[in-house]
């Protein structure tokens, strides 16, 4: 059967109705000259005339243009990329294929000393530890969250859904160790200490969507797959690769991305070319195209271990038979090393150049880059939660009596 274009047609008689300026323009009958004819007198009529305007008439995914419902039951016509079947409408179905797998191995060495070891130590309790493993997921928050399965995330790529996608979790930490020492004292005092050393979080690094997302024809700029997924995973990175990031491998990933992706249309836009609705240097002029990414700021942010100490020195008194006091002074931190990337708090993995706080425009913290408006410096610092205690948070200190009867 052949296909005659109608609801792009319609999409582009539709735009030129809605604008004034371009009220007097040819209406598209058929695909090449007519609507390309049409397109150009648009173009020539409206300032700043973009592939928004024909998104909002019809020119996009089904999913976009008429949510989870056939068009026909909103009384809409029908849209130019309906998927499968348009007289179902987006259909999403959740299935159990979200999966997690966490493979490690644990070392670990406890040992007591025996009385007075070394001068004012009358014992030593000593606990060693060591785990090296991997967590690893189909599933990606742009945050480095690791996804929430509770929420029933989308698949990466719905032309995929069940495969290709299989990366580091948001949460895995391949290398992580603690030291566990306490000192028992003279004068009955006790020193305890709790070092963690701990390796950066992953990070999924995803191609900005305009305006953040919700913009009318996005699957002209940021679906590189052409599945009418939108905001796509960057080429050549996969789930959590992009976490352990070091400064020259996300410098090389953006570079082969402006190089073989920017500036060119996307498969919906190359589906408009192909068809003859609208010309390529058309599409280029109404900004169908994906975006180019920024590159790095002066003294780039590169993930960083999470390192921490933290001391605990008590001193109980026994207060007659049946109560015991017990005042105690915690220091968390002890040295104050600046952590950064907590777990759900790590630097965006969109691609969006936003000052501080997105992977490609965020400087080491104390740099403000290079520009003179915004500043750069990394806003991902671990800092104190809810509670008194967050591991890797500023240092601080803690006063506190415990009483047992």
């Amino acid at each position: 059967m052949k296909n005659f274009y109608q609801p792009e047609l319609d999409a582009i008689n539709l735009t030129l109705a809605a604008n004034l300026k371009s009220a007097g323009c040819p209406q598209a009958a058929s695909t090449g000259g007519s609507s390309q004819a049409a397109v150009a007198c648009y173009l020539n009529a409206v300032t700043g005339a973009s592939i928004t305007d024909f998104a909002r008439q019809g020119l996009d995914s089904s999913n976009a243009f008429c949510g989870p419902f056939p068009c026909s039951v909103l009384g809409k016509h029908q849209s130019s990329f309906g998927g499968i079947n348009p007289a179902v409408g987006s259909n999403i179905m959740y299935f159990p294929s979200g999966r997690s797998r966490y493979t490690g191995i644990h070392l670990a060495y406890h040992g007591v000393s025996g009385d007075n070891p070394m001068k004012r130590v009358r014992r030593l309790d000593m606990a060693i530890s060591y785990t090296l493993s991997r967590y690893r997921t189909n599933l990606a928050e742009p945050n480095g969250s690791g996804g929430d399965y509770s929420l029933m995330n989308v698949a990466e790529d719905y032309n995929r859904p069940h495969l290709g996608h299989w990366g580091d979790s948001g949460l895995d930490r391949t290398h992580q160790f603690t030291l566990t020492p306490t000192w028992d004292l003279q004068y009955g005092l006790r020193l305890s200490m709790i070092t963690h050393l701990a390796s950066p979080l992953p990070l999924s690094a995803y191609v900005p969507q305009q305006d953040g997302g919700g913009v009318a024809g996005e699957i002209f700029r940021s679906d590189l797959t052409g599945d009418g997924t939108v905001g796509d995973l960057l080429p050549n990175t996969n789930i959590g690769s992009t976490g352990k990031y070091s400064n020259a491998n996300l410098a090389q990933v953006i570079s082969r991305y402006n190089q073989a992706y920017a500036g060119k249309l996307t498969p919906a836009g190359q589906a408009l070319a192909t068809a003859g609705l609208f010309s390529t240097p058309q599409l280029l002029a109404l900004g169908a195209y994906a975006p180019l990414i920024q590159g790095l700021p002066s003294h780039a942010a590169e993930a960083t271990w999470l390192k921490t100490m933290d001391l605990h020195l008590s001193r109980p008194f026994q207060v007659g038979e049946r109560v015991r006091l017990e005042p105690n002074l915690s220091v968390f931190n002890v040295f104050n090393w600046a952590n950064f990337g907590g777990p759900g708090y790590q630097l965006s993995g969109v691609m969006n150049g936003a000052p501080g706080s997105s992977l490609n425009n965020a400087s080491s913290g104390g740099y403000c880059g290079n520009s003179t408006s915004f500043c750069t410096a990394r806003l991902d610092r671990v800092l104190p939660g809810s509670g008194t205690y967050a591991t890797g948070a500023p240092r601080q200190i803690e006063f506190g009596v415990r009483i047992t009867f």
